[in-house]
């Protein structure tokens, strides 16, 4: 009969990246993935936005934020199919210009 590792020889891939964490440094997510330590997110409810938080503004370092706003992942679907090309849309690289000149270390590509 086939055992399971324990201890320190007990690993787990995320559900996220596909890399390997030892299991004890590993969390289950709201959504069920298991996730390694420094991949984990927290589940934001909306309903919780107005939820005043006990931190400084990061940006001005005066009062409270008084509200938190959770986005999700932007995705971009680039596949194209029969009769439905797909480019980068002009306002996109547009604004991929903009961070490009604003950011002068950034190492993206702005697609044609």
């Amino acid at each position: 009969m086939a055992r399971y590792a324990s201890g320190k020889d007990a690993y787990g891939i995320s559900d996220r990246s596909g890399f390997r964490y030892r299991l004890r440094d590993m969390r289950e997510e709201w959504n069920g993935l298991l996730v390694g330590y420094d991949e984990f997110e927290e589940k934001h409810l909306i309903a919780d936005r107005h939820t005043p938080v006990d931190k400084i503004c990061g940006q001005c370092g005066k009062g409270k934020i008084k509200m938190k706003v959770g986005v999700p992942g932007f995705a971009y679907d680039n596949i194209s199919s029969p009769g439905h090309l797909k480019k980068t849309p002009g306002w996109m690289k547009d604004r991929l210009k903009d961070i490009k000149k604003n950011q002068p270390l950034a190492t993206m590509s702005i697609p044609d």
